[in-house]
């Protein structure tokens, strides 16, 4: 059964969709799949990246260390390279990353993506362009992060929703978390756009009502 959801997985997912199948098959037979528990580490700071991690279900913080506090600096999701930039020899992480909610993920093997890339140069291409897409997304994250109150929840709230849709599994605490707020200013901030009709919150979820009125308010300052 795994080696079936490994082959679809694969042959869905960029660097990898556009080889033959004998190719995927091959690289399909080097994976195994791996589950997280919500708030389980993936890869910590400091630990050689000898493994890459392909996404199939479920939602990874990537967050950046320093001497204060983690720093989020991407969400990933289904079907994105979780650590792509691992991909480079020699490398070790210079961010962690864990587990948001349940994850499922394929394990490739360092080893196997290097050879792969010596039969089908392209896979580098196809690297490169995902690296340069998630630098981008890191700025993105970061500039939203700056924001001022209710705008950078409403990003938030936004960035999420590209990736888990309109049914989010995030406590106020999660989001409180994410967004670098107290839970009680999350609360007072969540509090307005519930009542207004842009929001839905029970216990571990948020629904998004209005992702028109969310984006406006995420593109300008409160």
């Amino acid at each position: 059964m795994d080696s079936n959801n490994l082959m679809a997985l694969l042959k869905h997912s960029p660097p990898f969709s556009h080889l033959p199948g004998a190719e995927l098959t091959r690289l399909a037979a080097r994976c195994r799949l791996q589950r997280f528990a919500p708030g389980e580490s993936i890869f910590a700071v400091g630990e050689r990246a000898d493994s890459l991690w392909l996404i199939k279900t479920g939602l990874v913080r990537v967050c950046t260390v320093d001497h204060r506090a983690p720093l989020t600096v991407a969400f990933q999701g289904p079907g994105e390279l979780l650590d792509n930039v691992g991909m480079l020899r020699h490398y070790r992480h210079a961010d962690e990353a864990s587990a948001v909610v349940p994850v499922e993920a394929a394990v490739i093997p360092a080893d196997a993506y290097d050879s792969l890339v010596e039969r089908h140069p392209s896979a580098a291409v196809e690297v490169s362009r995902l690296l340069a897409a998630r630098l981008l997304e890191c700025r993105r994250m970061r500039a939203m992060l700056n924001c001022p109150g209710r705008q950078r929840l409403a990003g938030l709230l936004m960035w999420l929703r590209e990736r888990l849709g309109d049914e989010i599994p995030f406590t106020r605490g999660m989001l409180a978390e994410f967004a670098g707020f107290s839970r009680e200013a999350t609360i007072r901030l969540l509090s307005p756009m519930e009542k207004a009709g842009w929001i839905a919150t029970r216990r571990g979820r948020v629904q998004i009502k209005a992702p028109k009125r969310i984006a406006a308010a995420a593109s300008k300052p409160s």
